[in-house]
């Protein structure tokens, strides 16, 4: 009975069965040409934060092709802040966005082409780079050196029109899961957590700490954070030994960590796990 099902027909029954734990929308698609992007933290409190950007088509046909990266800066609340553009024909373009004058927010990074300038190898391939990556740095002081993390999950898509830029969020609340990062925290660190939203709702997300030799489910409540579609709140933890954990509905609760060492003023590190 089952093999007389067709595959489409058995996934889209799936979909639907598991879709309260599905991290995007269940029929959701991006728009024709669109730019997928995950959501990235801005901090303008820090000595610099630059972002890597990927010219995906560049990499698929090994030549130079000409696009256009655009970053989309919200602050806090989720409110737009700014736009920043760069256009070239390199694999890899760093974008520093010194025009930006916000202490804290989100953005995303959008990559458009001109399909009328093309190769038709390269048109053939422009679907795939819907999906490209990117890469934030982080430095603390100027003389410092830079911390690299890759992008949170986002499904933010950006239509490809260069007129004006309208934004889709494709990933959705599920239910309550509890994330555990797999990192000790020790007295002499100082974590400095920040936790991003690209859902369309508003998001509430409880921050814990379980100590290293207590039961499961024996976790101190640090905080609680309300965080606003495309916005970002920030937590700190120090002098704690233990590992963090955070319950929300966001489709991976994974947070972006900055850690520093006493005794080390320079530098910190930065990272998902």
């Amino acid at each position: 009975m089952r093999d007389s099902i067709p595959a489409s027909l058995r996934r889209a029954a799936g979909r639907l069965r598991h879709r309260w734990s599905l991290p995007y929308a269940t029929f959701a698609r991006p728009p024709l040409g669109g730019s997928v992007s995950d959501l990235f933290l801005w901090r303008g409190d820090v000595a610099g934060t630059r972002f890597i950007a990927e010219n995906t088509l560049a990499l698929l046909t090994a030549e130079p092709i000409h696009v256009m990266h655009r970053l989309s800066f919200f602050d806090p609340e989720g409110l737009p802040a700014g736009t920043v553009e760069r256009h070239g024909a390199e694999t890899y373009t760093t974008i520093e966005p010194r025009e930006i004058d916000l202490p804290l927010g989100t953005f995303v990074h959008g990559t458009f082409y001109d399909p009328s300038s093309l190769r038709p190898e390269a048109r053939e391939l422009l679907n795939l780079r819907r999906a490209h990556r990117g890469y934030c740095e982080y430095r603390r002081h100027a003389d410092s050196v830079w911390s690299a993390v890759h992008g949170n999950v986002g499904g933010i898509t950006s239509e490809a029109r260069e007129s004006h830029h309208r934004h889709r969020l494709l990933a959705r609340r599920r239910v309550s899961f509890l994330y555990t990062p797999q990192v000790h925290l020790h007295p002499h660190q100082t974590a400095t957590i920040f936790l991003l939203n690209p859902c369309r709702e508003p998001e509430s997300i409880v921050i814990s700490l379980q100590a290293p030799e207590s039961e499961p489910d024996a976790r101190e409540p640090l905080q609680t954070l309300q965080i606003p579609s495309l916005g970002v709140r920030g937590c700190v933890v120090k002098g704690k030994d233990g590992y963090l954990s955070c319950l929300s509905r966001l489709p991976m609760c994974r947070p972006l960590v900055f850690v520093e060492e006493e005794g080390n003023t320079r530098h910190f590190d930065v990272f998902h796990t």
